[in-house]
């Protein structure tokens, strides 16, 4: 009796575990692993002086990339990335995080 309550009470307390996850990352399934990626839209920024192609996070904050593959630079398009800051690094556009992008999935919307 005093097993079947254990159980019980663990799977209660694991099916009622909510954990916080942030609104700007989500799973996409990859063919050999599960990672988590920044979902991004990209944004045309050529009108503010020195910049480029932008990328939006979901809470309207940018990212600057440096090294954004052309295929990629079409205002509207969503993707989900992976990405690392460069620390120390400066561009000339001065809006967004200077980053360079270390995956790159193209969303369907």
């Amino acid at each position: 009796m005093k097993n079947k309550i254990l159980v019980f009470a663990l799977t209660l307390f694991l099916s009622c575990n909510i954990s916080q996850k942030n609104s700007n990352t989500v799973n996409v399934n990859s063919n050999y692993d599960t990672l988590v990626f920044t979902m991004v839209t990209v944004v045309d920024k050529r009108d503010l002086d020195g910049c480029s192609f932008l990328l939006m996070k979901r809470d309207s904050t940018f990212l600057n990339p440096l090294n954004l593959n052309s295929k990629f630079a079409i205002n509207g398009k969503h993707l989900a990335i992976k990405y690392h800051n460069i620390k120390g690094g400066v561009g000339i556009c001065m809006a967004g995080y200077l980053v360079a992008l270390d995956e790159i999935n193209e969303l369907e919307k």
